[in-house]
């Protein structure tokens, strides 16, 4: 494990590293994790390797998002947690962490940005032990991480934490989760990560998150975001341009924010009336249905329209809609 550890020159820069450089293990509380020894003995090796250069604390785990855990704190910078064995394929961007901001590339210019950034940012990085992919993921979060004091990351093995990937609904690996909402598939290099952290506030993330939620099935945090904020009109954006497939998940989550409030989502109604008029006719019916789902009033005449559309499903759409408003209105 750690081999990287033994070669002359790593050995070298951690015992430079005296006094700027912590390594905090937080292991499990209630039950034995099959990570508890690999991670120890990744920190006893650290020491050795550093000569005692590097301070070794044992933490309590608070505000983590799994243990056990290896922390690696560099001074002034941003924590990197390891939720993971950082062996094999996954050592090199642990070692490379270890080591600090001396990376090749520190002057990439993708670092000139970092004055812009105002609030902090957490990353979880989903990997595999097996994925040829994943220590690429680790290594661009990683970099963040080393050149901000912002940024926090967190490399969690997927088949160890099982209920955590369950909770974001991890199909693929990796996977990155930008403030536990935008998830982003595959390996983004630094400098395209570091993008996404700083249009945080911009309509086009809002947007992105919203589909991200009902791309990886998330459907009541989705909903939850219709109901609130500018989420009902990014919606409205998504689904316009939206596939058939895609809608499925739309309607759903359309679904689960209308149980909690019948009338949430009644805002969208004036815009989704020109839809209808599509030359899409799988774009009419489920837009019909949409409305039909919402139950206002407002859409009736221009549902009545449809019982005519040329396209038999999307009349019968058309008229089960009005029977779903009619029945809001008895309600």
């Amino acid at each position: 494990m750690l081999s990287e550890l033994d070669a002359a020159d790593v050995r070298a820069k951690l015992a430079s590293l005296k006094g700027s450089l912590e390594i905090i293990l937080h292991l499990a509380i209630e039950k034995e994790s099959p990570l508890d020894r690999p991670l120890a003995e990744a920190v006893r090796r650290i020491e050795a390797a550093s000569g005692g250069a590097v301070t070794i604390k044992r933490g309590d785990g608070a505000g983590l998002a799994a243990l056990p855990c290896l922390t690696i704190a560099h001074h002034g910078l941003g924590k990197i947690h390891y939720q993971a064995v950082p062996d094999g394929p996954e050592a090199p961007p642990f070692v490379e962490a270890l080591l600090g901001p001396s990376w090749d590339g520190a002057t990439e210019s993708w670092t000139e940005r970092l004055s812009a950034l105002k609030r902090p940012a957490e990353l979880l990085v989903f990997v595999g032990t097996t994925c040829p992919h994943c220590p690429g993921a680790a290594r661009s979060a990683n970099r963040i991480a080393l050149a901000t004091p912002l940024v926090t990351v967190s490399i969690v093995d997927v088949q160890v934490h099982a209920t955590l990937a369950e909770r974001f609904n991890v199909r693929a690996v990796p996977l990155t989760v930008l403030d536990g909402d935008l998830a982003m598939t595959g390996v983004l290099r630094a400098a395209e990560l570091m993008d996404k952290i700083l249009f945080r506030d911009d309509d086009s993330h809002g947007k992105g998150v919203l589909l991200s939620l009902v791309e990886q099935g998330r459907l009541d945090e989705a909903a939850n975001r219709m109901r609130t904020g500018p989420g009902a009109a990014q919606f409205l954006t998504i689904w316009s341009a939206s596939s058939t497939s895609l809608r499925i998940g739309l309607l759903t989550a359309v679904e689960e924010a209308l149980e909690t409030d019948s009338t949430a989502l009644d805002g969208l109604v004036a815009d989704l009336l020109p839809i209808l008029q599509s030359k899409d006719a799988a774009l009419r019916g489920d837009t019909a249905d949409l409305l039909g789902k919402i139950g206002h009033r407002a859409a009736a005449n221009a549902l009545k329209t449809l019982l005519e559309d040329p396209n038999p499903d999307v009349a019968e759409i058309a008229s089960e809609a009005l029977e779903e408003i009619d029945g809001r209105d008895r309600d």
